[in-house]
């Protein structure tokens, strides 16, 4: 199978009502560093205008805002996500968890078996 040329990985916002794009942002950087590649991991938003964005072959976790599309904090994990994210809260604070096994693709070089979970200040 042959892919199409990159960018793949690209996260949209749109008006639910109009249909219209609000936003587009590439994300993850592919193995000839074009930025929007492949995602595999998932996607989750929170009621803090949130939305995380992981699974790709760069191995990060990326942390966008809702509203904008900007990338607002970003972090390099063992391997790549392999699941959506979750959002939970503990006595009013806000976290979320990442699996970090880099998955079964194959274009997915490094191999883990860790959890990563941060707090959302």
């Amino acid at each position: 199978m042959e892919l199409l040329p990159a960018p793949y990985g690209k996260v949209f916002a749109t008006d639910l009502k109009s249909g219209k794009i609000i936003w587009s942002k590439d994300v993850g950087i592919n193995s000839n560093q074009t930025l929007g590649s492949i995602i595999n991991g998932g996607v989750a938003s929170n009621k803090g205008d949130i939305l995380i964005v992981t699974g790709t072959p760069d191995q990060y976790v990326y942390l966008l805002s809702q509203k904008t599309g900007e990338i607002l904090w970003k972090y390099k994990m063992e391997s790549a996500g392999s699941a959506p994210p979750i959002f939970f809260e503990v006595n009013g604070k806000q976290f979320f968890s990442i699996i970090s096994t880099g998955g079964l693709f194959t274009e997915y070089k490094k191999k883990g078996s860790t959890l990563y979970t941060f707090a959302i200040n």
